[in-house]
C-alpha cells in the first residue's frame, strides 16, 4: 500500500504460507465444483454480476463483460477484489494506472473509484 499511487515506497501483502498450499481434504469442508459456462455474458458493470456464494460478510460474483468499461465505479460499502481469470488490460483509479494479466489480483481499497479497459473478453472473479 502505497501513498504514492503505484511507485515510491510501497509494502507489498503476501502469504508466508499460501493458502493454496493444500495436498488433500477431510471433513465437510472440501472444494466443489460449479459450471459458471451457463452463466453467459454478464452486463458491463460489476454490481449486476452474478453472485455465486455469499454470506453477511463477502459476495463472490463472476463478471465476463463485453467491452471496456466506459465509467467509473466505486464500491463505497467495502474493498473490491478481483481475480483475472483470461485476458489483459490497464487499470484506472485514484492510485493511478496500472497494467494486469491473467492470474492477476486486484484489489481496490472501498471508495476507490476505477474502471478497467480490456482489449479483449476477459474474465474477473
Amino acid at each position: 500500500m502505497s501513498k504514492e499511487g503505484f511507485y515510491g515506497p510501497a509494502s507489498f501483502f503476501y502469504h508466508r504460507h499460501p493458502p493454496t498450499g493444500w495436498s488433500g481434504f477431510e471433513g465437510p469442508l472440501r472444494p466443489h465444483a460449479f459450471d459458471l459456462t451457463k452463466l453467459g455474458r454478464s452486463p458491463d458493470t460489476p454490481w449486476q454480476a452474478p453472485v455465486i456464494l455469499s454470506n453477511a460478510h463477502c459476495q463472490l460474483g463472476y463478471w465476463e463483460p463485453a467491452a471496456s468499461m466506459d465509467h467509473l465505479v466505486r464500491n463505497a460499502d467495502g474493498d473490491q477484489l478481483l481475480f483475472v481469470h483470461r485476458g489483459a488490460g490497464q487499470l484506472y483509479c485514484d492510485f493511478g494506472h496500472l497494467e494486469f494479466a491473467a492470474g492477476d489480483y486486484l484489489l481496490l481499497p472501498r471508495g476507490t473509484m476505477w474502471r478497467l479497459e480490456c482489449p479483449g473478453a476477459p474474465r474477473y472473479c
